[in-house]
């Protein structure tokens, strides 16, 4: 009988890889990530535009990187400074003990990465086990044997040109 909270479906599909994992702006909560909008308000306090509101994420960089005297690679440092360092709970210590088909996120950061690259022995797949594009880039093949990490919005370890974070509208 299933004593889980899960249905029994569901646990099947966990169990045989064909699950996937999709991770937005919360999932780094816990690990002291920002939220979208705790990022407007550090680019604000940064970029001292504190008369730019910070509801909006998107909206907030719009208008900020419409302003001449502030550089995009800029703001994508503070980005990437306010993420480096952020470290995954012990809930994200469990993904890579799943088979996931693949997994998608939103963030910028290297949560899941970092989970894969500690996982410890025997405890699931390893950082190997682990592809990751990001949006724009080539898409592996649904064949590949590893779990493919799609990054929606960019990474903090790959900004380029071709490859932006995706903050505003036109990114």
């Amino acid at each position: 009988m299933n004593q889980s909270p899960l249905p029994q479906e569901l646990l099947d599909l966990l169990q045989a890889g064909e699950t996937v994992l999709f991770l937005g702006a919360g999932a780094t909560r816990d690990a002291g990530g920002p939220t979208g909008g705790e990022l407007a308000q550090l680019l604000a306090g940064r970029f001292s535009k504190p008369d730019i509101s910070t509801a909006d994420l998107r909206r907030f960089a719009d208008v900020l990187t419409s302003l001449d005297e502030i550089q995009r690679d800029e703001i994508d440092k503070t980005i990437v400074g306010a993420l480096k360092d952020v470290q995954p709970t012990a809930a994200h210590k469990l993904i890579p003990t799943f088979a996931w088909r693949a997994i998608f996120t939103t963030n910028y950061d290297r949560i899941v990465e970092v989970a894969y690259d500690t996982a410890s022995d025997g405890s699931g797949r390893r950082a190997q086990d682990l592809r990751t594009t990001q949006l724009g880039g080539e898409v592996p093949s649904i064949l590949d044997s590893r779990v493919v990490l799609l990054k929606l919005h960019g990474c903090i370890s790959t900004i380029t040109k071709k490859a932006p974070l995706v903050l505003t509208t036109d990114d």
